[in-house]
């Protein structure tokens, strides 16, 4: 139910962009209205152009299900909000702006090996889930990694010694043990 709220708050967000534009000082001439006026129109159609990727079409509603399964990441592990944001809107922008400034063939060097490493990833991931039979044995879960690279429980043990005083993070980890078995069941 908040899916629509959301993508009509985002439509929202632009007016604040268009009535910014429409007061823009004019003294100078109309180049400068105009070229704001641009930008808050292509804001503007940016986001009706991803309403209308995302909405009408009941498949491309994976957002919600990325959303779900944060939720639930955040409601096992709570540090795991301020991590992501750190992660996802400091760091990793920032890396991927020093390795832009090295040029263009090291961000591809870099960054197209990495996509790839995600695409197949997510391609197993879905193949686990759809089709398991179809997988060689091995890639039918993910029990042949090391715990790290499967599961946030070594990081929530780190993040519980760190901060050992929090009585809400000692009782995390043991109703966690208890997620984390049903979910290496299920892996």
């Amino acid at each position: 139910r908040m899916y629509p709220l959301t993508l009509g708050s985002n439509i929202g967000t632009t007016t604040t962009g268009i009535l910014a534009a429409l007061a823009t000082d004019t003294s100078d001439g109309y180049m400068h209205l105009q070229n704001s006026l641009q930008v808050a129109m292509c804001h503007l159609f940016f986001n009706l152009s991803g309403i209308l990727l995302f909405y009408p079409l009941t498949f491309m509603r994976f957002p919600i299900a990325m959303a779900k399964f944060l939720g639930n990441t955040t409601a096992k592990y709570r540090w795991f909000a301020v991590l992501y944001l750190i992660l996802m809107f400091f760091l990793f922008p920032l890396a991927v702006f020093a390795i832009s400034l090295a040029g263009i063939e090291v961000l591809a060097g870099v960054g197209i090996p990495i996509l790839c490493l995600l695409v197949f990833v997510a391609i197993i991931k879905v193949l686990q889930n759809k089709k398991p039979h179809w997988l060689p044995k091995k890639l039918q879960n993910w029990k042949f990694l090391p715990i790290c690279f499967r599961s946030l429980k070594p990081l929530d043990r780190l993040f519980a010694k760190m901060c050992g005083c929090c009585k809400i993070c000692s009782k995390n980890e043991e109703a966690n043990a208890d997620i984390e078995k049903q979910i290496d069941t299920k892996l």
